[in-house]
């Protein structure tokens, strides 16, 4: 058999030498070719164009002699034309990788080309449902982005509105005249029930108590003198002191995604709760038969006393009058604002400063050690002094 327009296999070269076989197909025949890289192999329906022995693609180092004389090295190869391709797609084959054109054959290239379609087609339908997942993960993802990205800024709007709040109510609450006697008995002042009180551990409820019968006491002594008490102060460890220990407690103790929310929290309740006991010291959280010796501590720092000049009232008086103030707060809270607060930010109000008194009853031996005198005459109530006077028709020292 002769090549038409073909040209040879590179490794077909004519050997009159070699004994030669009839082929198995001819020019013009119509057959099958193996495609292997698939499983099962593929049929693809083939047209011979030309056939020439020549030696096989994988052949032993060695010659080997069939017993009819052939060389089993060389085999016969076929240059193919691929029904329904392009040219360009044309080959040389070896014959074993043809099977003749049988209607046996035929069928069964059509029951593998119809699976190895929809294999195909499954496949494709596979990476488009993976890209699909990876679209929507990437979009949830970045839905999530959004959202926290939201959430923090939610978040620090409202911490700047309760800052603002909390300023406005200190600032408020220092212009606003008292609405009741502060000398009313403690357990009385936190009765209201239309307020969240916070809940004062026993122990530190006999605090207030001790105290609130040492300071508004009755008795005189022989000469007529008042024998209630004062606090000595300064404080030992001030109101200052104590909060900011606190908050280091507190902030040391901020973890995780809301670190730095809270942080914030935390400090702006400390520094607000500073900034409101200066302002509202002498209106909420004094017993009348204290408020002379405030207005001598204020004298004293204008005279430039080292004890109080220069320093904030938290500097200067000590635990027992800030949990007055956490008793009175709520209601204060409630009776001096602009506008009310809303249920959760004062249930917030209410756990902070709930912490915060647990906070003070676990060192409580270290933070109530506050001591009390007999007050001065500067430290007397004008109608103390009147009776004083009375008694002994003129001022006696102490």
């Amino acid at each position: 058999t002769t090549m038409t327009d073909s040209k040879p296999h590179p490794r077909n070269r004519p050997n009159k030498s070699k004994t030669s076989t009839k082929p198995k197909f001819e020019p013009r025949d119509k057959a099958f070719s193996l495609d292997h890289d698939a499983s099962p192999p593929l049929l693809y329906e083939v047209v011979i164009r030309t056939a020439q022995r020549g030696p096989r693609s994988s052949h032993p180092t060695t010659s080997t002699i069939a017993d009819d004389g052939t060389d089993t090295d060389w085999c016969w190869w076929y240059f193919l034309h691929f029904q329904g391709w392009n040219t360009k797609w044309d080959k040389w084959v070896e014959e074993d990788m043809l099977v003749e054109d049988s209607p046996e054959n035929r069928e069964l290239c059509k029951s593998r080309m119809k699976a190895a379609r929809s294999k195909k087609k499954n496949k494709k339908a596979r990476l488009d449902e993976q890209v699909k997942e990876l679209k929507q993960k990437k979009e949830e993802e970045k839905k999530a982005a959004k959202k926290a990205v939201k959430e923090a800024a939610e978040m620090a709007a409202e911490l700047k509105r309760k800052k603002k709040e909390e300023a406005e109510a200190a600032s408020e609450g220092a212009a606003k005249h008292a609405r009741y006697l502060l000398e009313n008995d403690l357990e009385d002042f936190s009765a209201r029930s239309d307020v969240q009180h916070v809940q004062i551990p026993f122990t530190l409820k006999k605090v207030l108590i001790d105290e609130y019968e040492r300071i508004t006491v009755e008795t005189v002594a022989l000469n007529g003198y008042p024998q209630r008490m004062v606090a000595d102060l300064p404080a030992t460890i001030s109101i200052k002191t104590v909060l900011e220990r606190y908050k280091e407690v507190k902030l040391g103790s901020c973890k995780g995604t809301y670190a730095e929310a809270s942080k914030k929290g935390w400090e702006v309740m400390v520094n607000g709760l500073l900034s409101f006991f200066n302002e509202s010291l002498s209106l909420f959280c004094l017993y009348r038969h204290e408020k002379p010796q405030f207005r001598s501590i204020i004298s004293m720092a204008d005279n430039s006393d080292e004890r109080f000049a220069g320093k904030e009232y938290c500097e200067i008086y000590g635990c027992e009058f800030l949990l007055r103030l956490i008793v009175r707060l709520p209601v204060l809270l409630v009776d001096y604002r602009a506008s009310p607060l809303a249920a959760k930010e004062m249930k917030n109000i209410v756990s902070k400063l709930g912490d915060l008194t647990r906070y003070l009853q676990k060192n409580q031996n270290e933070f109530f050690r506050q001591p009390y005198r007999i007050p001065l005459e500067t430290e007397l109530m004008d109608c103390e002094l009147k009776a004083l006077k009375k008694k002994n028709g003129k001022r006696v020292k102490a």
